[in-house]
């Protein structure tokens, strides 16, 4: 009775182990960072984060964009500035208009994983969901 009691809580330990998601190598990802993005300089923006940064599952995020003569920040309540990597959305009209603008904007996007938004201040925008210019 005992034996089939261990034998049971071992296999569905076991199961319950395989079954979970892997997560990113955050160690590995942090170590290697330099490299890889010595290794992709022909890479930018999207491409170069997709590559070398572990991104977080897409997510609505709402926030102020701001963009002016020294670039552009992003701002949700409540946390620092970002900086959006937006080519291919919608918002890409904004920027080439070059004009000082503000913005509310909604989008899904993706975030670093493992500490890196330190080193790289960036959220990926995958599909704008809604821009009001407010300023």
């Amino acid at each position: 009775m005992r034996l089939t009691l261990v034998l049971s809580a071992s296999l569905l330990l076991t199961a319950c182990a395989q079954s979970r998601p892997e997560g990113p190598d955050c160690e590995g990802a942090r170590e290697n960072l330099d490299q890889c993005v010595q290794l992709r300089r022909e890479l930018s923006g999207r491409a170069l984060m997709e590559s070398c940064v572990p991104l977080a599952p897409v997510e609505r995020i709402t926030g102020t964009w701001t963009l002016d003569a020294e670039g552009d920040a992003f701002a949700e309540e409540g946390s620092g500035t970002r900086r959006l990597v937006y080519e291919g959305t919608q918002l890409e009209d904004v920027v080439r208009t070059g004009r000082d603008a503000v913005l509310e904007v909604e989008f899904v996007g993706r975030r670093p994983l493992c500490g890196l938004e330190e080193v790289y201040p960036y959220i990926v925008v995958d599909r704008v969901l809604s821009r009001r210019v407010i300023d």
